[in-house]
Parts: structure tokens; C-alpha cells; sequence
């Protein structure tokens, strides 16, 4: 009986040990403890969070699209939009005006050959100096342009300087070398070279204005509004 005793306090014993050294222990450090949980702490300062700053977002801005804006006067071939007055002004005036040039020169040529004829305008009868240059301004829309040469000298710009030359300009020359005013005419085609209709017996014909001959009986020149 004494025996049984003795077992039932040993284990007892062992027993209360037992249970004294589990309530003495340590809480396990596991990943559901919420201090250590990844989750934010509502005790953050927002400015540390991580967001994405909607300011760097790459999109391109709409100012930076490379699509031509129609309000850009630097938006031309050539430069800046001059005052479209001819040469130097906005680009498409001036090929219109070297177009309108080349067209009169290209009607001149289309009359090689035809022969002189005193008050002549077309190219049935002939032409004269002056009737030529009538007949190709006319083809080429300057539909008020006069038949006489004294008229003639009176539209356009007057210059004298040789080197401002340029296709389809008119040319006034007169064999008196002291004459200020024109006796006859021919149409500027470029390169040193014009057309006119020189007098009886010989055609519509090109000729070299840069020689001597030419450079002495020139007055003056006149280049038309285009």
C-alpha cells in the first residue's frame, strides 16, 4: 500500500514539473505573429510608401507629338513665311513666280523661226519686235498687256543692271547709243540669251545679250508683277 503511494506522489510530482516548465516557455517567433506579418502597419507615415508617383508615368505628353502643327509659320520648306511678294517671300509664291517665268520663256522658244512682219501679232502673220513680246505676255494670262512698244516700257519695274536678269524679263534696247527711251525689244530666257523678232528678212531668233555689241544699245529692262 505504501509502495502505491509512493508511485502515485512521484508521478505527481513529475507531473507539476512537467507543467511548470511548458507555462515557462518562450512563444514561438512564427510568421503568423502580426509584428512580423508583411502586411503595412497602419502606424506607417504614408510618405514612405512605395506608390508609383503618377508624374513619372512615360506616357508622352500631347506636345510632344511630331505631327505638324498648321499654326507653325517655321512649318515650310525654306524657312519662315515671308511676305509673299515674289522672291524671298513664302515659299510656294515663289515657285508660283518661277513657274509663271519659265512659262513665258518655254512660249517664246515655241516661236523660233516665224518670220518678221511689220505690225504682225500672231503667229499666221509674223510678228514685229514689240508684237512679240505682245503675243507671248498675252498666251500667259497678262490679258490687259499693251500691243505698242512705247506702252510697253511702262509696266513692270524698270532696273538697268544686267546681273538682275531673270527668265522672262523684258529687254529694251535702241541703236541710238544716247537714247534713253526703248526702240525695240526681246524676251529674257536665261543664260545670257534672248528672244526677239529682229526685222525683214529673218526670223524669230535667239541671241547672245552678254556681247559687247548688245551691252551698248541696252536701256533698261522690266520685270513683270507676277
Amino acid at each position: 500500500m505504501k509502495r502505491t503511494i509512493s508511485i502515485i506522489t512521484i508521478l505527481a510530482l513529475i507531473f507539476a514539473v512537467t507543467l511548470t516548465a511548458c507555462t515557462n516557455e518562450e512563444p514561438d517567433n512564427t510568421p503568423n505573429n502580426p509584428v512580423d506579418d508583411p502586411i503595412d502597419n497602419p502606424n506607417d507615415d504614408p510618405a514612405d510608401d512605395p506608390v508609383d508617383d503618377p508624374t513619372d508615368d512615360p506616357v508622352d505628353e500631347p506636345n510632344d507629338d511630331p505631327i505638324d502643327d498648321p499654326d507653325d509659320e517655321t512649318n515650310i520648306v525654306g524657312g519662315d513665311r515671308g511676305d509673299g511678294d515674289g522672291i524671298g517671300g513664302y515659299v510656294p509664291d515663289y515657285f508660283e513666280e518661277l513657274k509663271c517665268r519659265q512659262a513665258i520663256a518655254d512660249t517664246a522658244k515655241s516661236l523660233l523661226g516665224i518670220p518678221y512682219f511689220w505690225s504682225g501679232t500672231t503667229p499666221e502673220t509674223g510678228f514685229d519686235s514689240s508684237g512679240l513680246i505682245y503675243y507671248v505676255l498675252r498666251q500667259n494670262g497678262y490679258e490687259n498687256f499693251p500691243r505698242m512698244i512705247v506702252d510697253q516700257v511702262q509696266t513692270g519695274v524698270r532696273f538697268t543692271d544686267y546681273d538682275k536678269l531673270q527668265v522672262g524679263d523684258i529687254m529694251f534696247f535702241n541703236m541710238d547709243k544716247d537714247a534713253t527711251e526703248a526702240g525695240f525689244g526681246g524676251i529674257y530666257i536665261g543664260d545670257g540669251m534672248m528672244i526677239y523678232s529682229p526685222y525683214e528678212g529673218l526670223t524669230v531668233c535667239e541671241t547672245d545679250i552678254t556681247k559687247t555689241w548688245w551691252r551698248e544699245y541696252f536701256v533698261f529692262a522690266v520685270t513683270l508683277d507676277y
